[in-house]
């Protein structure tokens, strides 16, 4: 219960990362600007990806999966952060 709680959040987090790098590209932020977010946003995509993908739920190995899980809402924080950075910078 736990792993799959942790990973709808996560997915939840990096679905908002990606729709906040979308409405930064809607209010004119350049590749340029957003190339180190979309870095980070494609690494909290893959260690959620690696997690679905696994379809064990934890099963063989939970604290990898919890870890892992635990890195892609940190990295979907950190897009979101980065992101909303460049928009207040861009005004």
């Amino acid at each position: 219960d736990n792993t799959f709680k942790l990973q709808r959040i996560a997915g939840q987090t990096v679905a908002k990362a990606h729709l906040t790098v979308k409405a930064a590209m809607d209010a004119g932020a350049t590749d340029e600007q957003l190339a180190d977010v979309r870095v980070t946003l494609r690494e909290a995509q893959w260690y959620w990806d690696w997690v679905a993908a696994e379809s064990s739920m934890g099963f063989h190995n939970p604290d990898k999966i919890m870890r892992t899980l635990g890195l892609s809402i940190d990295k979907a924080h950190q897009c979101i952060e980065k992101t909303n950075a460049v928009v207040k910078g861009s005004l």
